[in-house]
C-alpha cells in the first residue's frame, strides 16, 4: 500500500518547504505538490505538521551485560519499541566481545540477540578491547561486514585499551577508512579521586559527580587529538559533558582536522544538583556524569558554534530497583533512559531557546549520524531513493513527561515533570507505520541490520 503525506511542511534539500511526500515498497518515491494518486494510497493530512527524516540514535546499550547476571532493562524489543515513540526509526548499537572472543563471533552473538526482536532498523559499532595481531584479519572481515566503527574507552580496567594500541588503531583505521570513537576519561585521574573520596568516608551516591572531575574528560581528550594528529585519523568523541574538552575539539577542527563529537540531551538540560538534590540520586548517575550550570550553558556555546556533529542519547536504562540496589556512587549502575524524548527534548528546548533551528537540529539527529556511520543516503534524509522513515511531528502539542508513560522497561524518565512543546505524531519505518498518536503499532522483529558503507 502506498502512502501519501500530504500538506506537511518538510526538511527537503536543508529547506523546509510545503510538499507531498509518497511512499510506496520501503521507500521515497516522489516529493512534490498535487501528485497523484492511485486507489490503493492511504492519505495522512499533515497539514500544521513538520515532516523529518526518522530520527538516527547513534549510541544506545539495549540488552547490554552488566557483570555475571545483570543487564540493562531495555532488550533489543523494549529498546526499539522505546525509540519508535519518540520518532527513532534507526538505533547504532554495540558489539562489546568477551574476553578473548573473536571478533566474528562477538558480533555473530550480538547479531543474534538483535534480529527478530529489535522493531526498528540497526548499525552496530565494534568495541576493540585488545589489540593483537590474531584480531586484525577478523576486524577486516567485521569492517567489510558493515561495521565501520570502533570504539575505545581510556577508563575503565575491563573495557580501557591502552593509548600505545589506541594509536595503533588509529593507523590502521586511517588505512581502512574506518572510524573511531573514544569514551574520553582518563583512568588514573578518575581512579585517584574515587579513592581519594572512599578513602574520607565521602561514597553516597549525591559525590558522584566529584568521582569524575572535568578535568578527567579535558585530559583524555586531549591525549587523544595529539594521538589522532599523529596517525592523520579522523575521530569522533562519543557524550562530551564539558565545555573545556569542547574547545579543545573546537580548536582542532579550527585546524583542520576530521574531528567529530558527540553530546547529549542530558548534558545540555541537566546539572549536578540533582546529585544533591534529587530523593534517588541514583537515576541520575551515568558516565561522564551532570555538570556545574556553567558547563550546561556553555555547552549550549558549543552547539551554537557547530563544534557537535551529533546529538545522541547514550540510553543505558536500569529499572528503579536495579538503580537503588547500591547505596554508594561507584557501585551504582551507570546509565539512564533517554531515546524516546531525544527528538521532543530537543526540538522543545532548541525552538523555545532560539539555540537550534530546524536544519541543525535535524542535521545533528538524523542526518550527520547517518553520514558518519556510513548509512547515507539509505538513511538521514527526506529525499527519492532513500527509505521511507519518516516522522510526522505536531509542534503544537504539549505534554508533561512521564516516565510512568513512556515505553521503555525502566518506568522512569530523569526529565519527569518537565513540560515540552512538539512531540511526534506518527513514526513510520520503511513505509510501514509503527507509532501512531501515542501507541506503538509495529510488530517485533520487523528492523533489520543495515550494514554501514566505507567512507
Amino acid at each position: 500500500m502506498k502512502i501519501l503525506l500530504k500538506n506537511g511542511t518538510a526538511l527537503v534539500d536543508r529547506n523546509l518547504c510545503k510538499v507531498d511526500i509518497m511512499l510506496d515498497n520501503e521507500k521515497i518515491v516522489e516529493i512534490g505538490n498535487g501528485l497523484k494518486l492511485s486507489l490503493d494510497t492511504k492519505i495522512i493530512d499533515c497539514s500544521n505538521k513538520y515532516i523529518f527524516p526518522g530520527i538516527v540514535d547513534a549510541h544506545v546499550h539495549f540488552d547490554m551485560p552488566c557483570g555475571p547476571s545483570e543487564r540493562t532493562i531495555d532488550d533489543f524489543y523494549s529498546g526499539s519499541v522505546s525509540a519508535a515513540c519518540g520518532g527513532v526509526t534507526t538505533v547504532i548499537d554495540y558489539v562489546e566481545p568477551k574476553d578473548n572472543q573473536m571478533p566474528l563471533e562477538a558480533v555473530a552473538e550480538r547479531r543474534k540477540e538483535a534480529d527478530g526482536n529489535i522493531c526498528i532498523d540497526y548499525g552496530l559499532h565494534y568495541v576493540v578491547r585488545e589489540w593483537k595481531d590474531k584480531y586484525l584479519e577478523q576486524l577486516e572481515k567485521v569492517l567489510n561486514y558493515g561495521i565501520i566503527s570502533f570504539k575505545v574507552f581510556t577508563a575503565y580496567d575491563h573495557m580501557k585499551l591502552s593509548y600505545e594500541n589506541i594509536y595503533k588503531l588509529f593507523v590502521w583505521s586511517k588505512e581502512h577508512n574506518a572510524l573511531v570513537t573514544v569514551h574520553a576519561e582518563e583512568d588514573q585521574i578518575v581512579k585517584d579521586k574515587i579513592n581519594e573520596l572512599r578513602k574520607n568516608g565521602y561514597i553516597h551516591p549525591s559525590f558522584h559527580s566529584k568521582s569524575r572531575p572535568v578535568y578527567s574528560e579535558v585530559k583524555a581528550v586531549e591525549n587523544i587529538l595529539n594521538l589522532a594528529s599523529k596517525a592523520n585519523s579522523p575521530v569522533y568523541f562519543v557524550h562530551i559533558s564539558t565545555y573545556e574538552a569542547a574547545k579543545l575539539i573546537q580548536a582542532a577542527q579550527e585546524n583542520g582536522k576530521n574531528i567529530y563529537a558527540e553530546t547529549c540531551p542530558h548534558y545540555l538540560l541537566l546539572n549536578n544538583t540533582v546529585y544533591r538534590d534529587s530523593k534517588i540520586p541514583q537515576l541520575f548517575i551515568m558516565c561522564p556524569p551532570l555538570r556545574e550550570e556553567k558547563e550546561r550553558l556553555s555547552l549550549w556555546n558549543a552547539v551554537g558554534k557547530g563544534v557537535f556533529s551529533v546529538i545522541a542519547t547514550d540510553h543505558c536504562a536500569f529499572s528503579k530497583i536495579q538503580k537503588t540496589k547500591s547505596e554508594t556512587f561507584y557501585d551504582t549502575f551507570a546509565g539512564i533512559p533517554g531515546v524516546e524524548t531525544l527528538l521532543p527534548l530537543m526540538y522543545s528546548e532548541g525552538m523555545s531557546s532560539g539555540k537550534l533551528n530546524i536544519v541543525n537540529l535535524i542535521e545533528m539527529l538524523s542526518t550527520n549520524p547517518a553520514k558518519l556511520f556510513g548509512l547515507y543516503p539509505q538513511k538521514g534524509v527526506i529525499k527519492v531513493g532513500s527509505d521511507a522513515d519518516v516522522v510526522v511531528f505536531d509542534p503544537h502539542k504539549e505534554i508533561i513527561l512521564d516516565g510512568q508513560k513512556l515505553h521503555s522497561n525502566s518506568k522512569y524518565s530523569p526529565y519527569d515533570g518537565r513540560k515540552i512543546k512538539g512531540y511526534p505524531e506518527i513514526t513510520i519505518l520503511r513505509g510501514n507505520i509503527i507509532y501512531k498518536n501515542g501507541k506503538f503499532c509495529g510488530n517485533k522483529g520487523y528492523g533489520k541490520f543495515v550494514p554501514g558503507k566505507k567512507h
